[in-house]
């Protein structure tokens, strides 16, 4: 394949402005935060506040920190600003992954790219519910557009924000600050300041508030998904499989193909992409859950790299087979996305559904006494992944929030049942008070409230 410079100078003005209009659109959609967002958000109000408390059931990552320390100014907006900027984010994505793949293959490729991305298992589910993870998408496939470009500072800068959320991107950061070094002597001290603040802002909070730099790796250790892992009987072929079920299988055996492209630049993404898969799975092999999620980034940019090579090689092909290739392709293609595209509403209806189960929550416990008996109650238990949507709507520490099995008295505990909310003080006021709201009955087969989504008790590692 011959190398083209993707000239993306000139077009972010539109397609920033683009982006910002679909988000605000988006807005319209079901609006309420997951498990880890709801953390990052009570994280961000505390550092704000230089009172930051780590070591609980949310493992420690810098990035969304630092995002939601000024966001968390905005006091009752901010969990709708953080939501507008992650379906941004996502929307920001798709269309890198568009020009991106377009370039490399032509408006098909960059179609066959933004499907890619969209049938991304948990795609539509991270940006109703405002994940993490649409950003390291963009930021992942903004790096590799940076580095095709000949932009290393650009590259290393965005690979270092990536840094600061997963740390799969260590390795990769760590060889683009190589390069630079040797390539670029006045870019050092952008080296040199990389490599102490990857690592200060990692392992520093959790040791100054935790009194434990590595507080965040117990944390992810001990996560149900990771013991879920270890349990199985094969965790590092369970983790490969998590990874491979991320993109269609036709768009793998591309991305497996552009290892022998004619381009050392598609050459070099294509393997620090599996590199980087390779390092969820070594750490899923050193006791970490090894989510699919965590290879997202890597699959965003090889769905983009596997689109545009597949795509090219059909024009190449022999005349009957480039003839027959785009109705072979297409025939492939739809088979693999069809079980898909019957769940890309799933997110949104997971959405919903939480925000009607959060609103009822907070009803009942405003009629069990609301913040006097919140801050009565030295523990606060509730069924269900909304721990630390209590943190930030009572503006309590993340350590005040548990379960009943590890929680003694005195409590205020909720617990849901089909229909209702049904919220008591257990050892403190209100004593033997309930309070009950009820709520919309929960879909047969439908799980999404029971406490089981991924990210819920870390899941991450350190």
């Amino acid at each position: 394949m011959r190398a083209q410079r993707l000239t993306l100078r000139g077009w972010p003005g539109g397609a920033l402005v683009g982006c910002a209009l679909g988000a605000a659109l988006l807005a319209l959609a079901p609006a309420t935060l997951g498990y880890d967002p709801w953390g990052w958000l009570a994280w961000g109000r505390e550092a704000a506040r230089l009172d930051l408390a780590t070591g609980t059931s949310l493992s420690w990552k810098p990035l969304p920190v630092l995002l939601t320390t000024p966001i968390s100014l905005l006091g009752d907006l901010a969990p709708h600003a953080w939501l507008l900027g992650v379906r941004f984010a996502g929307l920001l994505a798709v269309v890198l992954a568009f020009r991106l793949a377009s370039r490399l293959g032509g408006r098909a490729a960059g179609a066959l790219a933004v499907g890619a991305l969209l049938l991304v298992p948990g795609w539509m589910r991270y940006l109703a519910l405002g994940n993490l993870e649409p950003v390291l998408a963009a930021l992942a496939l903004g790096a590799a557009a940076a580095y095709w470009e000949g932009r290393p500072r650009a590259a290393f800068g965005l690979m270092g924000a990536l840094a600061l959320a997963r740390p799969e991107a260590w390795p990769l950061l760590a060889v683009l600050g190589a390069q630079l070094w040797r390539s670029q002597p006045t870019a050092r001290p952008l080296v040199v300041g990389a490599a102490a603040a990857v690592p200060a802002l990692w392992f520093g909070p959790d040791w100054l508030a935790a009194g434990d730099p590595l507080a965040g790796g117990g944390v992810a250790l001990a996560a149900p998904e990771a013991l879920a892992l270890q349990a199985s009987h094969h965790p590092l072929l369970e983790a490969i499989r998590r990874a491979l079920d991320l993109l269609l299988a036709p768009l793998w055996v591309a991305a497996v193909l552009a290892v022998r492209s004619s381009s050392p630049t598609v050459r070099i993404l294509v393997l620090s992409c599996f590199a980087w898969i390779a390092a969820v799975v070594v750490l899923a092999g050193a006791g970490y859950a090894g989510l699919s999620r965590f290879s997202l980034p890597a699959a965003a940019v090889l769905g983009v790299l596997g689109a545009g090579v597949g795509v090219d090689l059909a024009r190449r092909a022999p005349r009957p087979v480039r003839m027959a290739a785009p109705a072979a392709l297409a025939a492939l293609l739809a088979l693999a996305a069809a079980p898909r595209l019957g769940r890309l509403d799933e997110g949104w209806r997971e959405a919903r559904d939480r925000a009607v189960a959060l609103d009822t929550l907070v009803d009942s416990v405003q009629r069990a006494g609301g913040e006097r008996v919140v801050a009565a109650c030295r523990r606060v238990t509730v069924d269900g992944p909304f721990h630390t949507a209590l943190a930030w709507r009572y503006d309590l520490e993340l350590n005040r929030l548990g379960d009943r099995a590890s929680t003694s008295h005195p409590r205020l505990d909720a617990s849901r049942s089909q229909t209702t909310w049904v919220v008591r003080g257990a050892g403190c006021p209100p004593r033997e008070r309930r309070a009950s709201a009820r709520l919309a009955p929960r879909r047969a087969g439908h799980s999404s409230l029971e406490g089981n989504e991924q990210e819920a008790n870390g899941g991450e590692e350190p």
